[in-house]
């Protein structure tokens, strides 16, 4: 597929599409949907093809059509949850040796996860639209749409959107490996789609086609590689943390070694959890606390939206409760347990808790 997937219809402005376009039917006062300049339409290879008219140099068109037509996609009233694969999380961490700055260990994770179907809500005032999953009772992915000119550029609202919503992602599409897939589709065999239907569909169903803006648990998975990466070094060449990307005392070809330590290891029996880093173990691996009963905590240390808790044999992850009296410590167990997560009470995880708090190890 060359030129543009769609052009704009100059007398209705309805976005039309090359696969179903009909010039008997919708006729050729086309033009472009970023500069507004005449398109034609040629027929080459049995199909349609829209391109500017004439020498007229217009780099956006493509991606604005595109970006059109996927927010008209998103904004139909839905008929049942949609299912969409989300991109893969690829995480690199590197440390160089304190001692030997030529030598740098290395590691990193490709991680990925598949998701429930999801209901689609537009936003305002940062994503254009959320995602929210049947399993859920909020919003759990955001999904911003690029502007054309500048298709990599983050918007300056996802600072203050990730601190406020901590558990909510955030992706964004990449318009050029959408068409890149619209065209491989276009191309592969005549379609009953729509080019919109079709292109919505891609979006979906092809991971390569979103990035990740935000990633809830990237942070935690970071600070689990730099503390598995630090246990590889003797403990003797540990002196003062070096910036990750300080490259100044470093040789031009420096020794890498690759950790071979698990994905989802997360920590060693000699070492603790930061408070991040427990919330990442229950949210990830934690059970659902229905069954829970009304209790006094052991243990708990209050935390951005919540309460981490220890009662015995388990560790709770527990949200605020959205009625009751807060204050009250057996209002906010009784109901936030049976909303929140828990994970059995390891030796790592009390000791870890009980050092954030301010407890003994004992």
């Amino acid at each position: 597929m060359g030129g543009l997937p769609f052009s704009i219809n100059a007398d209705t402005g309805e976005l039309i599409g090359l696969v179903e376009y009909d010039p008997e039917e919708v006729g050729s006062n086309l033009v472009c949907p970023a500069c507004h300049q005449p398109v034609i339409s040629l027929y080459e290879s049995g199909r349609y093809h829209f391109t500017h008219k004439g020498q007229h140099d217009c780099r956006l068109g493509a991606r604005m059509g595109v970006m059109l037509a996927l927010q008209a996609e998103l904004d139909k009233p839905l008929i049942e949850p949609l299912n969409i694969i989300l991109p893969a999380l690829n995480i690199q961490e590197e440390i160089p040796s304190p001692a030997n700055p030529a030598l740098v260990l290395r590691d990193s994770v490709v991680w990925r996860r598949p998701v429930p179907p999801a209901i689609i809500t537009k936003g305002k005032g940062g994503p254009h639209f959320y995602f929210r999953f049947t399993d859920s009772e909020t919003n759990n992915l955001g999904l911003y749409l690029p502007l054309p000119d500048k298709p990599r550029e983050s918007p300056n609202w996802v600072t203050g959107h990730t601190n406020r919503h901590m558990n909510v992602g955030l992706i964004w599409v990449d318009y050029t490996a959408l068409l890149a897939a619209l065209s491989r589709e276009i191309n592969a065999a005549p379609s009953r789609e729509t080019t919109a239907i079709m292109l919505f569909r891609l979006f979906l169903a092809d991971p390569d086609t979103k990035g990740w803006l935000y990633h809830p648990r990237e942070r935690g998975i970071r600070e689990r590689l730099r503390e598995a990466l630090k246990e590889q070094l003797p403990a003797s060449k540990l002196g003062p943390s070096l910036p990750v990307n300080n490259q100044m005392d470093m040789q031009p070809s420096p020794v890498v070694i690759e950790s071979e330590i698990p994905t989802e290891t997360v920590v060693t029996s000699g070492s603790l959890l930061s408070v991040s880093q427990i919330a990442e173990v229950i949210a990830h691996d934690g059970q659902d606390g229905a069954d829970a009963v009304l209790y006094s905590p052991d243990c708990q240390l209050e935390i951005d939206g919540g309460w981490l808790v220890l009662k015995h044999d388990r560790l709770w992850l527990v949200e605020k409760a959205s009625s009751g009296d807060w204050s009250k410590r057996t209002t906010r167990f009784a109901g936030g347990m049976r909303s929140g997560r828990y994970v059995p009470a390891s030796d790592v995880l009390v000791r870890s808790i009980k050092a954030a708090v301010g407890y003994g190890n004992g």
